[in-house]
């Protein structure tokens, strides 16, 4: 439960520096859908640990300000986080 809680504040405290009332409302539905928490709750601690590693490489993306860094980080964890989904299923 801690950790699905910092990773739910990681996500909304980017969304919400992004200063786009669009995206804090899209994340924050996508984020709170049962698929999302499901997919989470799949991962094995490698994936847990691969997870933060982006969540790592967006925030240097961010720092940086390299926007085409950032997008591929978040390319990156979204599709990853769809392999776990669509392997826990099976």
């Amino acid at each position: 439960a801690r950790i699905w809680s910092i990773n739910r504040q990681f996500h909304q405290t980017i969304a919400e520096a992004s200063q786009s009332a669009r995206l804090v409302s899209m994340l924050g539905n996508a984020i709170e859908q049962p698929v999302v928490q499901k997919t989470f709750n799949l991962y094995s601690v490698d994936e847990l640990h691969r997870s933060f590693l982006h969540h790592r490489d967006l925030l240097e993306a961010l720092k940086f300000r390299d926007v085409e860094w950032a997008r591929d980080s978040m390319r990156c964890h979204v599709r990853a986080a769809k392999h776990a989904y669509v392997n826990g299923l099976t």
